[in-house]
């Protein structure tokens, strides 16, 4: 009951307050009443419910992604989770819930059987058909979850059987169309970028609303506020209003915004708006967009589409893209004659035997049999009864469309669980109870009221992986107070402020927050993060157990550098982009001393590096600051990393692993060709060869490709700071029923000394930890150590 912890503390702060003893008797009981219903609720929830549901999770996965039939591969397997959900959770007993799962899963996969676990089962008989034929079965490099148009990295192919192929391999992955204004007027104020938008098919593409705010310095444009909606992105085919707010930076000169269609397929888009916060409080409209005046089949006028991207999509006033009045902007990608369903053909050399069969235990008492190939005649065999199967999907069709958040939050647990369960590649390293974390998640689903705890069902889910790349978004945005904490020395210190006359200044420690220890507090925000280790948990931790909703407030109880005590009403009001702005270290690089060059390669890119590399060459000593992520700098490691051979360097850094069993048994790894394919470009040494000594700073928010940079250069340069966060690899993301998006690392990622990197990371040479006083004085001492290294 660790969410009535805060409650109850209220209550006891409230009673010391009040000695009026009647007043104090009626909150004990009404304090105990609401525990007794929480419980009450809970034992409603009956072990059977999820008993079922785990059962009909199991069955799901086996048959969504390793039983080839035609029939299954025509289901929309979404929106069958939902109505799977709500058909098995009442089965009253196994012999009930087995007919259920007959009666959900033969019309799909009808050479699958179910039965009792104790009965003996003859093998499923696949007809042969005579003469020519071929055989079907899955292949999953990593595991294709973004649809059919599968080009990247991650693929999934049923072998043998039609796939949407294209046969030009050199499209523009987006189409996008922009407008501009001056924001030099406008700096520091808030805006709000809107616009009605749907998919006309939500299978090849997805929809973006984007924001781009430049600073021009030194005759250079650099990027202030930027936001794409990566995190979530437009795929219902039904309209709605998405925008995009924040704060113009205080020095921007122009403001871009437009809107681009990701991959393949088609974008409406209606009742354009852009407004901005004036000083007084009001609104002021700048663009306005319903596109009615404007011509049919052209661009509309103030909007601005590249010739090279009129070649690849069809941006143009559309009549079919009106929300209202008569017409609206259509962003359509070309070349839609080429695509075409061709036999998918092996993309790795392993395949199941052609009788190949697995027998799965799903429930206590209930197990499956399912065949990983089939034979092909016309069609894949056996051939379903069609009757059912439309009959079926009728059904599924229907429940689809009441959008019950309860089925809805049931059908995501089912999908997420499986993808981690099957193609998910460190639970050798992690070691979780991922069963355990299945009937925990289905459990919580039941308790589940608003969209924020159906968030908190999943996130807590996936933080059993322990994966640093794995996040949950469900498209709502973060505000933040005005300060920035870490732990140092043990205690949770404020280590900056925005406005001292509002926050708590640097230095002080935070004792509670909303009434809660600061430990216990961050102890319950760790349960809803993923993280293979404590330093990148820490990180993470560090903003999100500040974020929240907008304008809304938090308490806390500081004890001050003076040694007194105050309490802070702190409200969140700073946007996600804006707060981490903030905080963020801006030196790109600046020079130390006649010898010692600093180079922050979270902010500095590859352009302002190769103005200063005549410096550099002649450097005693350059120190490279990598706690965060490379800014576009990905070659410059190459100047002062001459030892690696052209034709091995990174070669086996990166392993795809190779599925066509499931529950991640006999994982092969694809070896050279994936570092190949990611890697090509970044490998060899540079000119000019830099010889000064090299020293990194380190730390755990260095993450993914920043591990990468590392590793290049380990051997090379001396480590300084703190662990990295342990995370490396290619990200691989899908979308659950109810909306969620999720993302996870799909491969396999080796340090140099063929370590996995995933849990372990990158060990500094020379230890750093932070002091209070060092907070205080605002010194930077991992600069001061790696600085008293320079030889």
């Amino acid at each position: 009951m660790r969410s009535l912890r805060p409650i109850a503390i209220g209550l006891c702060e409230i009673m010391m307050q009040n000695k009026n003893w009647t007043y104090r008797y009626f909150l004990v009981i009404g304090f105990l009443l609401m525990v007794m219903k929480l419980h009450a609720q809970k034992a409603n929830i009956s072990s059977r419910k999820v008993e079922n549901l785990m059962a009909f999770t199991r069955l799901y996965g086996y048959v969504r992604w390793f039983h080839p039939s035609d029939e299954a591969a025509s289901i929309d397997w979404d929106a069958f989770a939902i109505y799977g959900c709500s058909k098995v959770e009442n089965a009253s007993n196994d012999e009930e819930l087995i007919s259920i799962l007959k009666e959900l899963f033969s019309p799909i996969a009808p050479s699958v059987v179910i039965y009792k676990s104790e009965d003996s089962v003859a093998a499923s008989t696949i007809p042969c058909p005579s003469g020519k034929h071929n055989i079907t079965y899955w292949q999953h490099e990593g595991v294709g979850l973004g649809g059919e148009d599968q080009e990247g990295l991650y693929r999934s192919v049923r072998v043998n059987r039609p796939q949407l192929k294209n046969v030009k391999s050199n499209d523009r992955k987006f189409g996008p169309i922009s407008s501009w204004i001056d924001a030099t007027a406008y700096r520091g104020c808030e805006f709000r970028f809107s616009a009605r938008v749907k998919m006309n098919s939500s299978i090849l593409g997805t929809g973006h609303l984007w924001v781009m705010v430049d600073k021009k310095r030194d005759g250079k444009y650099r990027h202030g506020f930027f936001e794409n909606m990566d995190r979530s992105p437009i795929r219902s085919t039904e309209w709605q209003e998405y925008e995009i707010t924040g704060t113009i930076d205080s020095d921007a000169d122009l403001m871009y915004i437009g809107f681009f269609l990701r991959n393949r397929g088609e974008m409406f888009i209606d009742n354009m708006s852009l407004e901005i916060k004036l000083a007084d409080g009001s609104w002021k409209r700048l663009l306005i967009g319903n596109f009615d005046t404007e011509k049919p089949g052209e661009v509309p006028s103030g909007m601005f589409v590249s010739p090279y991207i009129k070649k690849q999509y069809l941006i143009c006033a559309d009549s079919r893209a009106a929300y209202q009045g008569a017409l609206g902007l259509s962003i359509k990608s070309r070349n839609q004659k080429e695509f075409a369903y061709k036999n998918a053909r092996p993309i790795f050399d392993l395949q199941p035997a052609s009788n190949e069969i697995i027998y799965k235990q799903i429930d206590h008492h209930i197990s499956c049999m399912v065949p990983l190939c089939l034979y092909v005649k016309d069609g894949t065999l056996p051939v379903a009864d069609k009757n059912r199967l439309i009959n079926l999907k009728n059904k599924i069709d229907s429940v689809q469309r009441l959008k019950n958040p309860l089925y809805l939050t049931l059908a995501d647990v089912v999908v997420c669980w499986n993808v981690f369960q099957h193609f998910y590649v460190y639970w050798d390293v992690v070691k979780a109870d991922w069963n355990e974390a299945l009937r925990v998640a289905l459990s919580e689903s039941y308790t589940a009221k608003m969209p924020e705890d159906f968030l908190r069902v999943l996130r807590r889910l996936t933080a059993k992986a322990k994966d640093g790349h794995v996040y949950v978004y469900d498209g709502s945005k973060d505000y933040f107070p005005p300060i920035a904490w870490e732990w140092v020395e043990e205690k949770l210190i404020i280590t900056h402020d925005l406005d001292s006359s509002l926050a708590p200044e640097r230095g002080c420690e935070v004792k509670k927050i909303n009434g809660i220890a600061s430990s216990e507090f961050f102890e319950d925000k760790a349960q809803y993060i993923s993280a293979a280790t404590k330093g990148w948990l820490d990180e993470r931790l560090k903003s999100e157990t500040l974020a929240g909703r907008l304008n809304d407030s938090v308490l806390l109880e500081v004890a001050q550098t003076d040694g007194s005590t105050s309490v802070h009403w702190l409200v969140r009001t700073i946007a996600e982009t804006d707060y981490y702005n903030l905080f963020k270290n801006k030196i790109s690089s600046r020079k130390l001393s006649d010898s010692v060059f600093y180079v922050n390669i979270d902010v500095a890119d590859m352009r302002e590096i190769d103005s200063i590399m005549p410096q550099l060459v002649k450097a005693k000593a350059i120190i490279c600051d990598m706690r965060g992520y490379p800014n576009d700098n990905n070659n410059f490691f190459r100047h002062f990393v001459n030892r690696w051979e052209k034709d091995t360097f990174f070669f086996h850094w990166f392993q795809v692993p190779e599925f066509i069993y499931p529950d991640h048994e006999k994982i092969y790894y694809t070896r050279e060709e994936v570092s190949k394919r990611l890697f090509r470009k970044y490998i060899g040494p540079l000119k000019p060869f830099l010889s000064a000594q090299i020293i990194f700073i380190i730390g755990p928010g260095a993450i993914s490709w920043a591990e990468t940079y590392i590793a290049s250069v380990q051997g090379a340069a001396i480590f300084v700071g703190q662990p990295t966060a342990g995370t490396n690899g290619d990200v691989n993301s899908f979308r659950l029923p109810g909306g969620h998006s999720v993302q996870f690392t799909g491969l396999r990622a080796y340090r140099p000394d063929g370590i996995p990197v995933h849990s372990m990371g990158f060990l500094p040479d020379i230890y750093v930890n932070k002091t209070i006083m060092g907070v205080i004085e605002g010194r930077d001492e991992f600069l001061e150590k790696a600085l008293e290294l320079v030889k």
